[in-house]
């Protein structure tokens, strides 16, 4: 199955806006909630909007409950497959659905919808899985739920866990969710089709969308998460007031990246000799090299060209990094940023040294162009312009554009001199690459395509005209984040 890119610029005017989302750090964060008596067990549904960000390395949990028996919802590290599954209650009525189709994308936004009815005759109907709108009819394992059985834990009164499974004797063992939940619905007492929670567009209509969803029927356990409140993450938007337990989650796990915004991160499968000594993390926003690994790139999930875009990276430890611009189709390989070989654009390191290549000819633009070397703490900017034949791209140091220039002013071309069609292609499109060096413990860059913070934490104060994104310096008129927003054109 085909998936898109889910975004704004699928959405019609009249769309409805998803202002945010949670970031998951596969690792420690989680939300909980011990249910109550529900409206029937027998029936409820379950909805959200999903982006993974890793793939393969560990199972991953949207929910499930742990008690006298477990039910779960996850997608499996083994193949990638998403699994649902109960322990047999007794009475050989156990339950295991397993799909053969892989989740790999970790660029786009997906929306799952579970509608459970173990009211129904025919086995098939009583559990069905959706995903992006269409129902799954192929499966690798196929056993339903029994029917009428009422001693399955998911909507029974026991805790149920969200972002987390917890395994072993003790209950010690855990798998997390690694990536970002937006618009997470519990129905209880109904079986929902998708179009109570999206809709397809109709300009194009294999996209799924998101509608409102603050006026269905919840039912006594139900809830709605829209991550609304950076304060209060687990808060139910729903009425009922079934809130739930936030750990491990702050204000700078709240996300603008959403399913009607879906921002650029660093893209882990388009890395050149992957290492274990070289990875992302954060949601896919923080670069980091250790134990004395060198020279090798990663590059970002969307595609830059067409558009005035912003971004900004701040050093965390070492301030050992570089930024390249890669024409697109050009194969990443260790060592390649300093090649300089035809169709290979170095753009700027921690030294403050602009470079470029052309045609197999390599040049210092500028020895300088920010002031001195980069120190912890120091946030990059960069502004570029890909629009039509232009190939123009400025960096800032702390709000200085480009040569020691002495304000932040607004970058155009001949102000603040950057990498411009002189030296790149007005013909090609590219593509932007990071780099950590290390020549001991780590080295590592926190990205900002938008969300506001860089590391975990917020940023100090946001910038202006960010348009879809949140920056810590302000963001030159009429370029924005990128993201599917600005793809569209749309940049206020």
């Amino acid at each position: 199955m085909s998936l898109p890119i889910l975004g704004a610029n699928t959405l019609s005017a009249a769309g409805f806006n998803v202002a945010n989302s949670c970031q998951f750090d596969g690792s420690s964060d989680y939300l909980h909630r011990t249910l109550g008596t529900p409206t029937n067990n027998k029936i409820w549904t379950f909805s959200c909007w999903f982006k993974v960000c890793q793939i393969g390395e560990y199972d991953q949990y949207f929910w499930n409950t742990y008690e006298t028996g477990f039910s779960r919802l996850y997608i499996k590290s083994s193949n990638n497959t998403l699994a649902l599954d109960g322990e047999d209650d007794g009475n050989g009525n156990g339950f295991n659905l397993n799909t053969n189709m892989v989740f790999r994308d970790i660029g786009s936004w997906y929306h799952i919808c579970v509608a459970w009815d173990v009211t129904q005759s025919t086995a098939s109907n009583r559990c069905k899985i959706y995903i992006n709108g269409t129902q799954i009819t192929s499966w690798a394992t196929e056993t339903y739920p029994g029917q009428n059985v009422t001693n399955y834990t998911f909507n029974s009164a026991v805790k149920h866990w969200l972002g987390r499974y917890k395994f072993g004797s003790d209950g010690t063992g855990s798998y997390w969710w690694d990536g970002y939940f937006a618009e997470f619905v519990f129905i209880d007492g109904s079986a929902l089709a998708p179009t109570s929670f999206g809709e397809f567009n109709s300009s194009t209509p294999n996209t799924f969308q998101p509608i409102d969803v603050s006026g269905l029927t919840f039912g006594n356990n139900g809830f709605y998460l829209n991550f609304a409140d950076s304060g209060d993450l687990g808060d139910d938007e729903s009425g009922n007031t079934n809130d739930c337990t936030e750990v491990g989650l702050a204000a700078a796990n709240q996300c603008i990246d959403s399913p009607t915004n879906n921002l650029a991160t660093l893209n882990k499968l388009h890395m050149s000799d992957p290492s274990s000594n070289f990875f992302v993390d954060n949601g896919n926003n923080t670069l980091e090299a250790t134990n004395n690994d060198v020279d090798r790139l990663v590059g970002v999930t969307i595609h830059p060209q067409g558009i005035k875009g912003y971004f900004e990276f701040k050093a965390l430890t070492d301030a050992n990094w570089r930024v390249a611009l890669q024409e697109d189709g050009v194969a990443m390989t260790k060592n390649n940023y300093t090649a300089l070989s035809s169709g290979q654009f170095y753009g700027l390191d921690s030294s403050g040294h602009l470079a470029y290549a052309n045609g197999g000819s390599s040049a210092t633009l500028t020895s300088g162009y920010i002031s001195g070397s980069t120190a912890n703490g120091d946030i990059i900017g960069c502004a570029f312009d890909f629009t039509g034949s232009n190939r123009n791209v400025w960096f800032h140091k702390n709000g200085t554009y480009g040569n020691n220039g002495s304000g932040t002013g607004v970058p155009s071309t001949g102000a603040y001199p950057g990498l411009t069609s002189t030296q790149l292609s007005t013909t090609k499109e590219f593509e932007f690459l990071f780099m950590c060096n290390t020549g001991g413990s780590s080295s590592s860059i926190g990205l900002n395509f938008g969300n506001g913070n860089f590391d975990g934490t917020a940023i100090s104060s946001a910038g202006t005209n960010a348009s879809f994104g949140s920056f810590e310096y302000d963001v030159p008129s009429g370029f924005g984040p990128i993201c599917t927003k600005t793809l569209n054109g749309t940049y206020s």
